[in-house]
């Protein structure tokens, strides 16, 4: 199961393995990679030792992105999806 959680200093990427950080101010773009089944969140960024672009898959792409956008620093996210297939 992976896991992406968005406060106001940074997004958080976790999987099973693995865990990135990429602080807000480091992000350059979101986007939506849209699939039949699910869509990714894509994230352009300049973070030091994360991938260049990380792609994080879910059905709630839009709100999101959406609270990826928002200012406020009171925003607090979190979403969590299975793997496909479990």
């Amino acid at each position: 199961m992976a896991s992406l959680s968005i406060d106001q200093s940074e997004i958080v990427l976790r999987g099973p393995m693995l865990e990135f950080r990429i602080p807000r101010e480091k992000i350059l773009k979101t986007s939506i990679k849209n699939r039949i089944l699910y869509k990714g969140i894509v994230i352009e960024h300049t973070a030091d030792d994360v991938p260049e672009i990380m792609v994080f898959w879910t059905r709630d792409a839009e709100e999101i992105v959406s609270q990826l956008s928002v200012a406020s620093s009171d925003i607090v996210v979190k979403a969590v999806e299975k793997p496909q297939g479990d």
